[in-house]
C-alpha cells in the first residue's frame, strides 16, 4: 500500500471517527445535564472535604453540606433551566429515589472558593463561636482585673462594645480603647495600669486573641470527649436499668445495629467493668479474671484486646462529668480552667490530650462554660473539625489578631478547597472517560462500526476514499463551529448524510452481507446475512476499538483530521488551515 491510499484511509477513518465522536458528546452531555453529574460529583467532592475522606464520617459530612447549600449564597447559584422543554428532563430525575441534595432535587454544578470558605464558616459557626470566645475571655479578665464594683460600674458599655463586636461593627481592640475610657472614668489608676498605653492594649488584645488552630483543636477535644462520653454512658445506664443476667445484659449491647462493632466490644468491656465494681471501675482487672467469670459475662479474650480503647472512654465520661456543673453555669472561667490544668498534672485527661496547649485548654474551658458556645459546637461533625485543622494550622503563625485571623482564615479554607476541587477534577475526568468509553461501544454496536472492517472496505473502494476527501476539504468553508464555540451539529449531519449510504457500517442487508463474506461467518456465498455467534465474535474487537477511538472525543480527532490534512496537501496551499482551536465541547470539569 503506497503513502497517498494510506493517508486516504486515515482521513476516511479519522472522519468517522469524528462524527460518532460529535454524537457521543451530544449524548455525554444530555444524560449530564439530565442525571446533573457535575452538581452530584461536586457535592459529593464537599462531602468527602469535609469528612476527610473517612467513610465513616460521610453521614455526618452530608448532613453538614445539606445546611451548606441552603445558605443564600450557595442558593443562588443554582438557575434552573426555564421553560417547559428545558425543564422536563429535569422534572424526571426527580422520580429517582436519592438525597443527595437534601431537601432539593438539584444543586449548583460550581461553587467558587470565596463563596464556599464565606459561607461554610457561617454555616458552622466559626465566626460566632471565635467572637463569644474572645467576648467570654475578655468578660472573665476584666471581672479579675478591675474588681465586682469597678466591673459593675462598666458592665453596660461592655455589654454594648461586645454586642457591636459580635456584629462586625467594632475590632478587638476597638472594643479595648472603648472599656478603657469607661474605666478612665470610674478608676483613672486602674486604667494607668492596664490602658493608658498602646503597649497595655496590644498586650490585652494578645492575651485575649485566639488562634484558629487552637479553637478547631478545642472543638474536636470537646466533640470527642462529649461523644465518648454519650456512648459510655448510654452503657453504664444500661447496665444499670437490665433485669437479666450479666451475659445476656451485653448481648443487648452487641445487638446495637446503631453503634459500629468494634465500639460495641469497646462498651461491653466498660459494661463488664461497670458490673464488676461501679464505684472503683478497674478495667484493667478484667484480664485477670477467672475464664469462668468471664464466659459468664459473655467475653473473649478478643474482647479483652479493646481494654485500652474502654478505659479511654470511661475517662473521657468522667472527665464530661465533672464538667457538667460548668455546663450548668455553676462554675466560673477561671475555675474551669484550673480544673482542666489540675487533671492535665494529674494525668486525668484522655490521652487524644497529651499534647495539648494551654491555650487550647483555655478556649476548651470557654466552651464547656457558655452554654451558646457549646451548643454551636455541638452541630460541628468530628470530621470536619480535624479536616479543618490542615488550613488552620498553615495559618497560626501568621495569625496578629482575631479579626485578622478571621479573613485569613477564609483566604486559607478558600486555597485548600481549591486544592481539593483540582484532586476532584482528575476523578471527574476519569469518570466522565469511562462513561465516554461506554458511550463509544454502545454506538460502536449500535451502527454497526467495525474499525478492521472499515479500513478494509477504505482499502479496496477508491470512490468512497475521494467522496470522502472530498467532504473533509469542505469542512475549513462550512460552519463547524456556533457562535458558542461548540460543534455545530448540522453542518456535520448534512456533510455526513451526503457520504453516510456508501460507508462501511450500518446493520443493512448489503453491509452484513459484506462483513459475512469479508470473514466467512456466512455460507454459503449467496445465504442471507444473519447475526450467528461467529459474526458477534469476529466483530466485537472492532467495535472494542471503535468504541475507543470515539472516547477519544471530537476535538482530538479534529485536531488529527487538521495534521492528516496537512501531510496530504504537502505543496498545495490549503484555503484554511484546519486548527485544534477551532472545535470546543462544552464539557465543563468541575474545578
Amino acid at each position: 500500500m503506497n503513502l497517498p491510499i494510506a493517508i486516504d484511509i486515515a482521513i476516511g477513518l479519522v472522519f468517522i471517527y469524528l462524527t460518532f465522536s460529535l454524537l457521543a458528546s451530544e449524548l455525554q452531555e444530555l444524560l449530564s445535564t439530565i442525571l446533573q453529574w457535575r452538581a452530584v460529583h461536586l457535592k459529593e467532592s464537599i462531602e468527602g472535604f469535609l469528612s476527610g475522606n473517612d467513610t465513616r464520617q460521610f453521614q455526618e459530612a452530608h448532613q453538614i453540606a445539606n445546611r451548606l447549600y441552603e445558605h443564600p449564597a450557595i442558593q443562588t447559584l443554582n438557575h434552573e433551566a426555564k421553560g417547559v422543554t428545558a425543564r422536563l428532563p429535569r422534572m424526571l430525575t426527580r422520580f429517582i429515589p436519592t438525597e443527595i441534595f437534601g431537601q432539593h432535587t438539584s444543586g449548583p454544578s460550581y461553587i467558587g472558593s470565596d463563596t464556599f470558605a464565606t459561607s461554610l464558616l457561617e454555616t458552622l459557626g466559626l465566626k460566632t463561636i471565635v467572637q463569644k470566645v474572645t467576648a467570654h475571655r475578655l468578660t472573665a479578665h476584666l471581672q479579675a482585673q478591675v474588681g465586682s464594683a469597678n466591673y459593675r460600674a462598666i458592665e453596660g458599655r461592655l455589654r454594648n462594645s461586645l454586642l457591636a463586636y459580635q456584629d462586625g461593627r467594632m475590632t478587638l481592640d476597638s472594643v479595648i480603647d472603648h472599656v478603657g475610657e469607661g474605666i478612665r472614668e470610674h478608676n483613672p489608676a486602674l486604667f494607668q495600669q492596664y490602658f493608658s498605653g498602646d503597649v497595655q492594649k496590644q498586650y490585652l488584645a494578645q492575651q485575649l486573641s485566639v488562634y484558629f488552630s487552637d479553637i478547631l483543636e478545642a472543638c474536636y477535644l470537646y466533640a470527642s470527649l462529649s461523644w465518648r462520653s454519650k456512648l459510655c454512658r448510654r452503657a453504664l445506664k444500661h447496665v444499670d436499668r437490665s433485669q437479666l443476667s450479666a451475659g445476656a445484659t451485653l448481648r443487648q449491647i452487641e445487638a446495637w445495629s446503631d453503634v459500629p462493632e468494634s465500639l460495641r466490644r469497646t462498651l461491653r468491656v466498660v459494661a463488664a467493668a461497670w458490673m464488676q465494681k461501679r464505684q472503683e471501675v478497674n478495667l484493667q482487672a478484667l484480664a485477670y479474671l477467672p475464664p469462668a467469670t468471664l464466659k459468664k459475662l459473655g467475653l473473649t479474650d478478643r474482647d479483652l484486646d479493646a481494654i485500652p480503647q474502654a478505659e479511654l472512654f470511661y475517662k473521657s465520661f468522667l472527665v464530661y462529668e465533672q464538667a457538667k456543673s460548668a455546663l450548668e453555669g455553676r462554675r466560673s472561667l477561671t475555675e474551669v480552667e484550673a480544673m482542666f490544668q489540675q487533671l492535665r498534672e494529674h494525668e486525668e485527661l484522655p490521652s487524644f490530650f497529651d499534647d495539648t496547649l494551654d491555650q487550647t485548654l483555655d478556649v476548651l474551658a470557654v466552651i464547656v462554660s457558655n452554654p451558646e458556645v457549646k451548643a454551636l459546637v455541638e452541630h460541628i461533625p468530628v470530621s470536619t473539625l480535624e479536616s479543618l485543622q490542615t488550613p488552620a494550622r498553615h495559618l497560626q503563625k501568621r495569625l496578629d489578631d482575631v479579626g485578622e485571623g478571621i479573613h485569613d482564615f477564609q483566604v486559607e479554607v478558600a486555597n485548600w478547597f481549591d486544592r481539593s476541587m483540582e484532586r476532584a477534577s482528575g476523578v471527574y475526568k476519569r469518570n466522565a472517560r469511562g462513561v465516554a468509553f461506554c458511550l463509544g461501544i454502545v454506538i460502536a454496536i449500535g451502527v454497526n462500526a467495525d474499525t478492521f472492517y472499515m479500513v478494509n472496505q477504505l482499502s479496496q473502494e477508491q470512490a468512497l476514499r475521494a467522496s470522502i476527501t472530498g467532504i473533509v476539504e469542505r469542512l475549513p468553508t462550512e460552519r463547524v463551529v456556533t457562535a458558542e464555540g461548540t460543534a455545530n451539529l448540522e453542518t456535520f449531519s448534512k456533510l455526513s448524510k451526503e457520504i453516510y449510504p456508501a460507508l462501511p457500517i450500518g446493520w443493512g442487508e448489503r453491509n452484513l452481507k459484506s462483513q459475512s463474506r469479508a470473514d466467512g461467518s456466512v455460507l454459503p456465498f449467496d445465504a442471507q446475512p444473519r447475526l450467528s455467534p461467529l459474526f458477534v465474535v469476529r466483530r466485537f474487537a472492532g467495535w472494542v476499538i471503535t468504541g475507543l477511538a470515539i472516547s477519544m472525543g471530537a476535538a482530538f480527532w479534529y485536531d488529527v483530521l487538521g495534521k492528516v490534512m496537512k501531510i496530504s496537501n504537502v505543496g498545495k496551499k490549503p484555503p484554511n488551515a484546519l486548527s485544534s482551536t477551532t472545535v470546543t465541547t462544552r464539557r465543563q470539569v468541575i474545578r
